[in-house]
């Protein structure tokens, strides 16, 4: 089989060998399993990142300390391979699961299976180009919503899960058979404040962050390394998702692979999309 190209899931442009980019996997949404062309979410909120090396997978990877928390999260949710995924991918699977890559190049092959709370979902990946992938961040970070700036917002999101969690531990370490009233009045003072942060962390990264916070949060408090590049990595999902849904992409596989970098036909088929969206903006302002 020849080598071949992926597809950007936001541009649409090509991700030839050598190029930068991030890869996240995805899964259909929980109560859409039979609708999934038009509705799928990330299973992560720290992407793979690295450069497309051919056929499908990364190399020269960034495994920074959130990525390997999540990776290993993610590797607990894997099923078992089919008796015909075993046949057919026996190199990848002598890999799997030391080689964080393996998990990765399997989901691109369609055989990586997950258990969720609703079931065994197959995946899906989702590659981005670095530079595409900046540049979503640069316009999130830019963008202004109903209650200020983005940026901040996102960043109250962070905090305030970091704090729920915390909350939540402490109320939990109160539940115990000898309560005492001093006990319970406190748990009603932490369930409180943890009903006062509900609003701020509503992100679309809020249930996989807070989830790893849970398993993991005696290990992220502990090292200051670690929680440092989490609470980078979650803000920069909930930017990258945000400036996502600003530009009117959705979360969706790109299956179309090819073996050509034609940025000519790229570039002027998106100019003849923004002629057509500046003319229709001009009949919309002149109330045509």
């Amino acid at each position: 089989m020849g080598s071949f190209n992926e597809t950007c899931g936001v541009s649409g442009l090509p991700i030839g060998w050598r190029t930068p980019c991030r890869l996240f996997v995805l899964r259909p949404h929980w109560f859409l399993d039979l609708h999934y062309q038009s509705e799928w979410e990330s299973l992560v909120v720290v992407p793979l990142r690295g450069v497309y090396a051919d056929y499908g997978r990364l190399e020269d990877l960034d495994l920074s300390p959130a990525f390997r928390l999540q990776h290993r999260r993610l590797l607990a949710t894997v099923q078992k391979f089919s008796e015909e995924a075993q046949k057919r991918h026996p190199e990848i699977l002598r890999r799997y699961p030391d080689d964080p890559n393996a998990l990765y190049e399997l989901c691109e092959r369609g055989v990586l299976e997950v258990k969720t709370p609703h079931g065994n979902r197959t995946t899906a990946p989702f590659y981005v180009r670095e530079d595409v992938y900046q540049l979503v961040l640069e316009r999130a970070r830019k963008a202004e919503g109903w209650h200020g700036s983005f940026l901040e917002g996102c960043r109250e999101a962070i905090t305030a899960r970091f704090k729920k969690v915390e909350l939540e531990r402490e109320t939990l370490s109160l539940y115990k058979e000898d309560a005492t009233e001093e006990d319970k009045v406190r748990r009603r003072e932490l369930m409180d404040q943890k009903g006062q942060l509900d609003h701020l962390d509503h992100g679309p990264g809020c249930h996989e962050g807070r989830m790893i916070l849970i398993e993991s949060w005696d290990e992220i408090m502990s090292d200051p390394g670690l929680r440092a590049s989490l609470e980078e990595a979650m803000l920069e999902f909930e930017l990258f998702a945000g400036g996502m849904d600003a530009v009117k992409v959705a979360w969706q596989p790109k299956t179309i692979r090819g073996q050509d970098d034609d940025y000519e036909s790229h570039a002027e088929w998106h100019r003849d999309v923004a002629k057509l969206a500046d003319e229709a903006h001009r009949r919309q302002e002149e109330g045509l």
